[in-house]
């Protein structure tokens, strides 16, 4: 207080002013002719003070009950109270938290919510974190209402960290320990190629030769392949693919690797490491057949070998009659046919053929027993053998006709077998060109036969 006087008047000054200078302030003038005082009563208003002794008295699950003692009123009527409130996180992690893995890509997570008593209120939901195991990544969070989760997109055959916590209108609680689960394994949607993920167990070679399909497992930590017993000068195509206990994968582009005409040692052909064994000589010709052509003469036709096993530089064809050591005839590797003249008639001849390459001469055809026509014989039936050797599924397969210049086809008369049936033999309409020519999405191929009557 500071008070400040003059002849005339005089001045109180109170600053700062307390709630303790609340009081009754008495004034006085004194002269020579007495004194005299007035009364000044200061009232300082101020906010009130905060209540007292605020207590729950009654709390539900709905509602609660407040009371206090009215607090100082800052010397002035308190008009009203105001009440407010607000809601705390959850104060405890959810419970039980189980994951499981659903799929390779997939896990599924399951909980249970915190204790009605730590939720500080109704729950708005739960945050799920997840990342790979000892990984420095950050995790990855999704939120849910439902106490469980579904976690998509992951890695096949990886081991998971997964957190849950709860959260309600004032924030999120605490995370619940850690749990870990492995994905399963995937069967793998895409091709094979040089990055093998360790989920991966085994890989197959599948290897395809002349439409006959075959497997070959190896280990998934592999990256080449010894393919055994192949047969030589043989084309085949061979593919990859990895798999696990949920199936196979994609197979790899094929690629086409012949193994060459003589065997030997181990060798890399076509990335593929392919190793032979001994030299094999070739497999009987396919198809040999005997029609009486003259009444002195049989005519032998044969197809290649089904197993060259390299290039057929001759054909050997036997001929023999009456058990006599047989006649052997060296023809070249193109022909396919043998007229064998100036024969006995009515006699009956062996005939037998032999595929040779630079290995050796390979295995004789069964023995075909043919008897010479007598004069003004014919076949009673003929047919022009049209086989087909192809590893695409063919589209069509027709064989035409050539009389007098004319083509004409006739695919009605072309057996399951690939057989072109002439029907009963008829030197006019049946003499002429005949060619066979199969047809696939990769291209097609044909060949030609003339048909002479004598």
């Amino acid at each position: 207080m500071k008070l400040d006087s003059d002849e005339s008047s005089s001045r109180l000054t109170i600053s700062p002013l307390k709630r303790s200078d609340s009081a009754l302030y008495t004034c006085t003038a004194v002269n020579t002719y007495g004194q005299d005082d007035t009364n000044i009563q200061l009232i300082i208003q101020e906010p009130p003070d905060a209540p007292r002794e605020v207590a729950a008295a009654e709390v539900s699950s709905r509602q609660a009950r407040l009371t206090w003692d009215p607090p100082f009123s800052g010397n002035s009527l308190i008009s009203h109270y105001l009440v407010s409130f607000r809601q705390n996180a959850p104060e405890a992690p959810p419970r039980n938290v189980h994951v499981f893995p659903t799929g390779p890509d997939s896990l599924r997570v399951n909980w249970e919510g915190p204790l009605a008593s730590q939720t500080n209120g109704p729950l708005a939901g739960y945050y799920v974190g997840y990342r790979p195991a000892n990984s420095s990544e950050p995790l990855q969070y999704k939120s849910v209402e439902a106490p469980w989760a579904e976690l998509r997109g992951l890695e096949p055959f990886t081991l998971y960290s997964v957190v849950v916590q709860a959260f309600n209108g004032a924030g999120a609680g605490p995370r619940a320990d850690p749990v870990t689960a492995v994905t399963l394994e995937g069967g793998l949607s895409r091709h094979i190629d040089n990055k093998v993920k360790v989920a991966i167990k085994e890989k197959k070679i599948c290897l395809q030769q002349c439409c006959v399909d075959a497997e070959v497992e190896v280990p998934g930590t592999a990256q080449e392949a010894t393919l055994n017993d192949l047969s030589h000068y043989t084309n085949y195509s061979l593919a990859v693919a990895a798999f696990t206990a949920q199936g196979d994968g994609v197979y790899s582009d094929p690629v086409y690797c012949p193994t060459p005409e003589d065997g030997g040692a181990t060798f890399q052909y076509c990335n593929v490491l392919t190793e032979m064994t001994q030299p094999t000589v070739p497999s009987p010709p396919a198809d040999v057949r005997a029609l009486p052509m003259l009444p002195d003469a049989i005519l032998v036709s044969w197809l290649p070998p089904l197993y060259p096993n390299g290039i057929v530089l001759n054909y050997f064809l036997y001929q023999r009659t009456n058990h006599q050591s047989p006649k052997k005839h060296l023809l070249s590797g193109s022909q396919q046919f043998y007229e064998a003249l100036r024969l006995a008639r009515g006699q009956r001849y062996d005939f037998w053929v032999t595929a040779a390459t630079s290995v050796g001469e390979g295995e004789p055809t069964r023995v075909l027993s043919q008897t010479t026509a007598d004069i003004g014989e014919t076949p009673g039936c003929l047919s022009i053998h049209c086989r087909l050797f192809e590893w695409s599924p063919i589209r069509n397969v027709t064989a035409y006709t050539c009389t007098d210049g004319r083509s004409q086809p006739v695919k009605d008369n072309v057996l399951p077998n690939g057989t072109l049936d002439l029907g009963p033999y008829d030197p006019q309409s049946h003499t002429g060109n005949y060619t066979c020519r199969v047809q696939n999405v990769h291209g097609s191929d044909e060949i030609a036969y003339f048909l002479t009557s004598h």
